[in-house]
């Protein structure tokens, strides 16, 4: 975990970030400044399925709740800048999470998807100091599915309003689950236009689901004017000035970003100054237009990153 010094320290230099990844023995805090990763540490011990973040809240899936942390006002000298404590929910065991406009959703084991509000949680009082402390157990609210398909029992991925399942696309629109196409979802991707990786390609929704890739895909992730995905054995990216990825602009970018690290390895993709992608084994690439930039973390079965800025 950084000191306060040391994050103070990040946070002053040009660019700083932090990326949260989700591994088998907790959710580890990362620097990064530019191209350079700076200290890490682990900032809750759980086993990690997956971690998302938005607007400066952070959510973390775990074997047996879904955790939730926001950043801190700042307005207290004593508290740490950033992001503070996790805390639980009362979900129970956790395989995907994401937020939706200010909204959780999260799914458990079966392939139910459940959602949560932020806008407005419970506060409780602590009795030992007297401060305010949020609880959020009993809000969780199933979402129901089209009664004319049926109900995802594996859940993949979760990004905004997209769930990627075994059946196929799936999106909320308040609370239920409608579904989009496709199917044998492996990832999916919300933020500039939906992508979803499958087992037979990636593909952009457009007039309809057009093919980008063949083969199997097991990570997409756009941002602004970048995606990546990650298909057989290579890491592909896309650029575009304006609107949105298409199913040409597509191209090889590596298929091993830096010596000894395979582009299949990859687990997730986010975006910053850079772009940031964590390996199955703990090692975070840092990708600018200068190359590639490797740290390994030292942790196993690492599942998902979460970028926040500041």
């Amino acid at each position: 975990m950084l000191s306060i010094d040391e994050k103070r320290v990040y946070g002053d230099r040009k660019g700083a970030i932090t990326v949260y990844v989700a591994s088998e023995v907790g959710v580890l805090e990362v620097a990064v400044s530019g191209d350079t990763v700076g200290e890490f540490g682990l900032c809750q011990r759980c086993v990690a399925r997956d971690v998302a973040s938005e607007s400066g809240t952070v959510v973390v899936g775990t074997d047996d709740d879904v955790l939730v942390a926001t950043r801190n006002s700042g307005d207290d000298p004593d508290t740490e800048d950033g992001i503070g404590a996790f805390e639980p929910t009362g979900h129970g065991e956790a395989v995907a999470v994401g937020i939706d406009d200010g909204t959780v959703l999260a799914a458990g084991p079966d392939g139910t998807v459940s959602r949560l509000s932020l806008e407005n949680p419970s506060a409780e009082t602590d009795a030992a100091d007297g401060s305010d402390s949020v609880s959020m157990v009993s809000e969780w609210h199933p979402l129901a599915h089209d009664a004319d398909r049926p109900t995802p029992s594996t859940v993949n991925a979760i990004d905004g309003p997209l769930v990627g399942t075994e059946r196929g696309v799936y999106r909320r629109v308040g609370d239920r689950l409608t579904y989009a196409g496709l199917e044998a979802v492996r990832d999916v991707s919300a933020a500039v236009t939906p992508l979803a990786a499958t087992a037979d390609g990636l593909y952009v929704l457009g007039n309809g689901w057009m093919r980008c890739l063949e083969g199997e895909c097991t990570v997409v992730s756009a941002a602004h004017t970048r995606a990546h995905a990650v298909g057989e054995d290579a890491l592909y990216g896309c650029r575009f000035e304006d609107g949105r990825p298409t199913a040409t602009d597509w191209s090889l970018v590596t298929d091993e970003p830096v010596p000894g690290v395979s582009s299949d390895s990859i687990r997730d993709i986010g975006y910053g100054e850079g772009t940031y992608a964590v390996t199955e084994d703990g090692t975070v690439l840092v990708g600018t237009d200068s190359g590639w930039r490797s740290q390994a973390l030292g942790v196993p079965g690492v599942s998902s990153l979460a970028v926040v800025w500041g």
